[in-house]
This record gives C-alpha cells, sequence and structure tokens, in this order.
C-alpha cells in the first residue's frame, strides 16, 4: 500500500512540475502569434465610443478634460508587428513605436509617446501575450491573441484608472499581411 502511495505522489509530483515548471512551455504555445498586421476598422470597436462611455459617467465639468487626455493617451494603430526571439517580445506600432521586453513578466522603465513614464511587463497566459503598463496615472493592459485560422490578431485593451469610474474597454482587430 505504501508503494502505491509513493508512486501517486511521484507521479503527481512530475505531472506538476511538467505543468507549472517549465516556462519554455508558455513561450512555445504561441510561435504562430509572430508576424505583420494591418489594422481592420470595421471589425474593430471605436476608440472614442469606448472612451465617451466612461467619459460619460464624469461630471460634465471635466468630462472634456477626461476625453482629450484619454483619446491622446490611445492613438490609431494602424499596423503590427511581432517578433518572438526566446524569451523576448518585440512589438512595433505604427513601423515606429517599438517595445521589447521579456515575456517572464519582469518590468522594465518605460516612457510613452506622451512623455509619462511606467513600467512595462510582459507575460504569457497560455496563447495570449498579456502587455501591461503601470504609471502614477492608472495601468493599461494589451492582451494579444490569434484566432484558430492564425489570421486574425485581435487586441484587447483594458484601461483603469483610480480616478476614472470605470474601465475603458475596446478591441481593435488585425488581418495578417501576406
Amino acid at each position: 500500500m505504501k508503494t502505491v502511495i509513493r508512486f501517486t505522489v511521484v507521479a503527481f509530483a512530475i505531472m506538476l512540475v511538467s505543468a507549472v515548471g517549465n516556462p519554455g512551455r508558455a513561450v512555445a504555445q504561441a510561435p504562430n502569434l509572430q508576424g505583420n498586421y494591418t489594422f481592420d476598422a470595421g471589425a474593430s470597436q471605436s476608440i472614442k465610443a469606448a472612451v465617451d462611455k466612461v467619459a460619460e459617467q464624469m461630471s460634465f465639468l471635466i468630462r472634456g478634460i477626461v476625453k482629450d487626455r484619454l483619446m491622446a493617451a490611445n492613438p490609431p494603430v494602424n499596423t503590427v508587428a511581432i517578433v518572438l526571439a526566446g524569451n523576448d517580445a518585440t512589438i512595433t506600432w505604427n513601423g515606429s513605436m517599438t517595445v521589447k521586453t521579456a515575456t517572464d513578466g519582469t518590468p522594465v522603465d518605460w516612457t510613452a509617446p506622451d512623455g509619462e513614464k511606467g513600467k512595462l511587463s510582459t507575460v504569457w497566459a497560455g496563447p495570449v501575450l498579456k502587455r501591461t503598463l503601470t504609471s502614477g496615472n492608472g495601468q493599461r493592459a494589451n492582451a494579444y491573441s490569434l484566432d484558430p485560422s492564425g489570421k486574425t490578431l485581435t487586441l484587447e485593451v483594458t484601461i483603469s484608472s483610480s480616478q476614472l469610474p470605470a474601465p475603458v474597454n475596446y478591441k481593435l482587430v488585425f488581418r495578417r499581411n501576406g
């Protein structure tokens, strides 16, 4: 009986280590995410509508300021290029805004185009690549995922702040080039 229990415990430990203790496994799940993509406006949600929905819950005295700031912090993205190399993910928006991070969640210092400074980190959540920017004003989470065909990239954005009555959520859709 002790041998059966010991065998069961060892087998369970091996399964647990295989499932949890292999960080390279997560990277291997999503190599198809790599590629160049072009924005599909018809399949995407409106950033302005998402911003308006949250701003409308605020006082009319600050509503316009909030809308302007959120729109400035969420510029249109026409192209996305993703390069995966080992434990690194490099994502380029609009051919010029490039950020490279490790996919193990290690935060790096980052300065946004508007000058705001923050910490940027990237992790795999199964086949979804999640990149999070945290600053003094709040947090922006970008979740990149592919449809089963591998031709459609979806970017789900969530912006949260203690200064907002609710998170701003929207989805942008991109088609793989070529």
